[in-house]
């Protein structure tokens, strides 16, 4: 991953967006982030880690709400924008935080983005911008988590030496997130887990056995296999199988009983019932014969009844022709009564006739003279018309007349400003054609001008860079030679310097005595004293050692860089140099050619100005001249029509509209009253003759029917009396008395059918009782029957009851012997497992004798590798007196061991903690082993490449050799091609490295970034 754009928006000190285009440092990929304190370096870091996993930088900036500008406004949201490449693709990823504005009371704002920049745009790498999908797809992209992006790319401010001197414990968890370790201990946390669970449920088991086996000392008291506190499953086994035969006997003795007293219990009860149902058949006679006889007495009421309905009867019989004979005679009364009204109508109508005839006959008379009204009144309406259809079309002629005139007169004016506009337009296309053709040659002027000022300008760049690499080259001698003679004094210094204390050992010498460093009793050449040595001389050469070497470091960089471009422009332009003069002067020659066609062209582009809208002017006007003229025609048109109409009609001047209107409104008036008169008169004249036809016609029919149910009424009358003798009826009366309704006869006649039916069952009854009862006795009292039934139930529920229970002991019995047969095949299935899984997570968890568990072995492994990468660059960084190694020292309190780090000093011969190291030593250890860890990283996932790595702070605690021995690290593992971003205030560092990344501090607290090379 390298990072190529970083834009960050209201955060940390950046108040609003603030954009850092790594491009800029090409080609130098060493580059120093340097600015004073809080200025906001940290903050980049920061800016990076948030966009590629959400959080800060380091352990003490994960919460995010903190990377928001305090100076920020509310509306502005807090977003970090990174692009960066991996693998040769680019990639883009926003991430923008929500925070709560003023007045609402929840955060809004809350945006993410992650895309590929292709040429053709950008593609989403996701289907839904989901916190969880970016994160997800861009661990994919990058290889790496959070934790180990901080660990091996991005090393943060306080926490880049705590691998080195951290804790076994710390180093476990540090090396866990790197390497994912933490599988083994969550399968170790699986079989803990496992295990207890096993644990459980065979001490579960156990209690659900100790149960069975007390339920099973219920129901066996006499056995002692079930009292035992040592419990044997076989024994156990045993003594089931013997009570269940046991009982399966006693149950078929005890059922065998039961179903004896069952049976003598039924007859018992038999023998009851055919007892209680004889009793029941006395009783039931006994009733019989009472009801008998209350029959018999109710036959005198019965025989009324019977006479009664008989003539009910034959009066029902002749009822249809009574009914006739009525309905005749209401018909006659109602139609001799119709009759007699028709009459007095007749007579009304015939008087309002003759009347109304009189008058219509007159009027009928005057249909001539309604008639002439009628033609009067059409003469005047048409005159009417055809005055005001005159005065219409005279007003129109007099408004077309003048629309005519002045249409006529604005399509004139039209024309003379036309001619004038086509006569300039002309002229100005004919000189801006002169000039154009003048002015063709323009572009090619300008592709040569362009070309020429292009190569003057690298060539003119090239002989700055050759000033520049001459210049470089004698101060780098000056300074290799200045270097060299630092050196030389230095080591001058240190000779005498080691001298003095040569002559102080000399001092303490004695002949025969051993040398106290080499051990030697003979002393044949003491050490002579010197010049003396002091230390304010010593800080001299050694900061002149250092500025010196840091200048000639820097101005090597530097030189090498010149040197590169130089041979990249002598490959773009060979040979050019001597053909510079000739570049000159045909660029002076075609800049004035390029001005007169400019000028030239000026001139066709303002002839084109002003024939533009001139133009649009005369297309405008050409249209609105044709719609003029179109309506001039159609207005010339409609008014020759209304002269042509006006001539055709008659003029009667001497004729007043108004008085022929009035003349015309007093005739129609007096043939609207005239016709009125006569409509109305008809319409009376046929309604009253209509009424009285059909009233004469009416009273005709009528006076037939009558007669008809005249006749009609003596036969009815005649068939009444005929029917009254038939059926032994006196008169009307009789009748009337003898007749009964419907539902009163049907009541006389269900009483009767009844009595005769209820008096025939009970003699038919009762003689079947007394044929079925003769000769029968009863041996014993039904109450003594009944204490026989009572006591037979008694036996059969005590006998049911002793085998009901012996079967619930059976059963319960089965139930338990089933559960034990389960439980026991289930406590060997947990008791193999058990084991299993104990000896499994013993091993994973370290119960052996070094007390190593799995995951202490990968991480032990994954660290000698780690420190075996270090070592290679500690050795150089050290100058061969340092190296990595992994420490077998047992810890206290048993914990496992295995991950602390100890240093081999190739001075001294011996091991020791690397806590012993000083600041300058700690840096350089750490720093390997970070580039170990890196180199590891990469090794083992073959689809991570670790092109960039960000260091913050570190270096103040180097001594000079020390830092100028970094210096050059950092140099030689940017040659590799990494991108290095070191955070640091030592001006000997920002000095060494000529990229720079200057963050700049503002007096109202707000910061800005900005590049500087050299």
């Amino acid at each position: 991953m390298r990072p190529l754009y970083l834009k960050m928006t209201a955060f940390g000190p950046y108040r609003e967006q603030e954009t850092i285009d790594f491009s800029e440092l090409h080609p130098h990929t060493l580059f120093v982030i340097a600015g004073p304190t809080g200025a906001g370096k940290t903050s980049i870091f920061d800016a990076l880690s948030f966009a590629l996993f959400g959080t800060g930088s380091g352990e003490d900036r994960q919460d995010t709400r903190m990377l928001r500008s305090d100076f920020a406004p509310d509306e502005l949201h807090t977003a970090v924008e990174l692009t960066f490449s991996v693998r040769g693709r680019t990639i883009r990823i926003f991430r923008q935080m929500a925070h709560i504005k003023t007045g609402n009371k929840t955060a809004t704002g809350e945006k993410y983005e992650l895309v590929e920049v292709t040429p053709e745009g950008e593609v989403p790498l996701v289907e839904r911008y989901t916190v969880r999908e970016i994160n997800a797809k861009l661990m994919e992209l990058v290889g790496m988590t959070a934790e180990q992006f901080h660990q091996i790319v991005m090393l943060p401010q306080g926490e880049f030496r705590k691998f080195l001197t951290s804790s076994t414990d710390q180093k476990e968890l540090i090396l866990r997130k790197l390497f994912r370790t933490e599988r083994f201990q969550r399968m170790n946390e699986f079989l803990r887990e496992k295990r207890q669970q096993l644990l459980n449920s065979s001490q579960q088991h156990r209690a659900v056995l100790m149960t069975l086996v007390s339920q099973a000392a219920g129901l066996y008291p006499e056995v002692e296999t079930f009292k035992q506190h040592q419990i044997n499953l076989y024994q156990i086994d045993d003594a089931f199988t013997r009570g269940m035969d046991e009982l399966k006997k006693q149950q078929l003795q005890a059922t065998e009983i039961e179903q004896h007293a069952w049976t003598h219990f039924q007859v018992e009860q038999k023998r009851l019932q055919q007892m209680e149902w004889m009793q029941a058949k006395r009783v039931r006679l006994e009733e019989l014969v009472t009801k008998h006889q209350t029959l018999i007495n109710q036959q005198p009421l019965m025989e009324k009844g019977k006479a009664r309905l008989e003539a009910a009867e034959r009066a029902q019989s002749i009822a249809p022709v009574y009914l006739v004979y009525k309905q005749m005679m209401q018909k006659a009364q109602l139609k001799q009564e119709a009759v007699q009204n028709l009459k007095q109508e007749a007579e009304q109508v015939t008087i309002q006739f003759t009347e109304i005839e009189k008058k219509w006959k007159t009027l009928q008379a005057e249909e001539e003279k309604r008639q002439d009204l009628r033609r009067a009144v059409e003469k005047l309406e048409d005159r009417v018309k055809q005055l005001e259809q005159r005065d219409v079309l005279l007003t129109k002629e007099r408004s077309l007349a003048k629309e005519k005139e002045l249409h006529d007169t604005a399509v004139q004016q039209m024309k003379g400003e036309l001619q004038q506009m086509d006569d300039r337009l002309q002229f100005l296309v004919e000189q801006y054609q002169a000039l154009t053709a003048e002015a063709d040659g323009l572009t090619e002027l300008e592709k040569a001008r362009s070309t020429l000022s292009e190569q003057l300008k690298q060539l003119t760049h090239y002989e700055q860079v050759q000033r520049q690499i001459d210049e470089f080259s004698q101060e780098l001698l000056q300074t290799a030679q200045a270097e060299q003679q630092a050196k030389e004094e230095w080591q001058q210094f240190q000779k005498r310097q080691a001298n003095q204390l040569a002559v102080q050992l000399v001092e303490h010498l004695h002949d025969g005595a051993p040398c106290p460093v080499c051990g030697a009793t003979e002393h044949p050449s003491p050490a002579v004293r010197e010049e003396e040595v002091s230390e304010h001389r010593q800080a001299e050469l050694q900061q002149k050692l250092q500025q010196v070497t840091t200048r000639h470091m820097r101005l090597t960089l530097e030189f090498e860089r010149l040197q590169k471009e130089a041979k990249a422009l002598e490959e773009t332009y060979p040979n050019a140099l001597e053909q510079k003069e000739n570049y000159e002067q045909q660029l002076t020659e075609v800049t004035a050619g390029i001005k007169g066609l400019n000028e030239k062209k000026q001139q066709a582009s303002a002839y084109m100005s002003e024939g533009k809208p001139l133009r649009q002017q005369s297309h405008q006007l050409k249209d609105q001249m044709s719609v003029r003229e179109q309506q001039l025609a159609r207005v010339t048109e409609e008014w020759q029509r209304l002269q042509g109409q006006l001539q055709s009609m008659e003029t009667a001047e001497e004729e007043s509209l108004e008085d022929v209107k009035q003349e015309a409104r007093k005739m129609a008036a007096s043939y609207k009253q005239a016709v009125d008169e006569w409509q109305q008169t008809d319409k009376t004249y046929h309604g009253v003759k209509e009424r009285f036809q059909s009233v004469r016609e009416r009273l005709e029919w009528e006076q037939n029917q009558l007669k008809q149910l005249q006749e009609e009424k003596e036969q009815a009358v005649a068939s009444w009396e005929d029917a009254l003798q038939a059926r032994g009826f006196e008169n009307d009366s009789a009748y009337t008395q003898a007749s009964l309704p419907e539902a009163e006869t049907t009541r006389y006649k269900e009483e009767l059918q009844s009595y005769e039916t209820m008096i025939q069952q009970v003699m038919t009854e009762k003689g079947l009782l007394e044929k079925e009862l003769e000769g029968h006795e009863e041996r014993v009292p039904v109450a003594d029957q009944r204490a026989f039934v009572q006591e037979a139930k008694a036996t059969w529920d005590t006998e049911k009851e002793k085998a009901q229970k012996l079967q619930g002991i059976y059963e319960a019995s089965e139930r338990l012997m089933n559960q034990f047969a389960g439980l026991k095949n289930k406590m060997g299935d947990t008791e193999t497992q058990l084991a299993t899984t104990t000896s499994l997570y013993d091993a994973l968890r370290g119960q052996n004798n070094k007390k190593l568990s799995f995951e202490r072995y990968m991480l032990i492994a994954y660290l000698e590798q780690i420190t075996e990468a270090a070592n290679q660059r500690l050795q150089s960084l050290s100058g061969g007196q340092f190296r990595l190694v992994r420490s077998d020292r047992q810890e206290s309190h048993g914990k496992q061991s295995g991950l602390q780090l100890d240093v081999y000093d190739g001075y001294t011969g011996q091991f020791r903690d690397v806590k012993s190291l000083s600041g300058g030593e700690k840096f350089h250890a750490s720093l390997s082993l970070a580039l170990g860890m890196a180199d590891v990283m990469q090794e083992m996932n073959g689809g991570i490449q670790i092109e960039t790595m960000f260091i913050d702070e570190g270096f103040g605690s180097l001594d000079e050799e020390s830092l100028q021995k970094a210096i050059d690290a950092l140099v030689q593992l940017q040659r590799t091609g990494r991108l290095i971003g070191v955070i640091s205030h030592v001006k000997e560092l920002q000095a060494a490295i000529p990229a720079q990344l200057r963050v700049q501090k503002s007096a109202s607290g707000t910061s800005s970034t900005s590049f500087q090379i050299g």
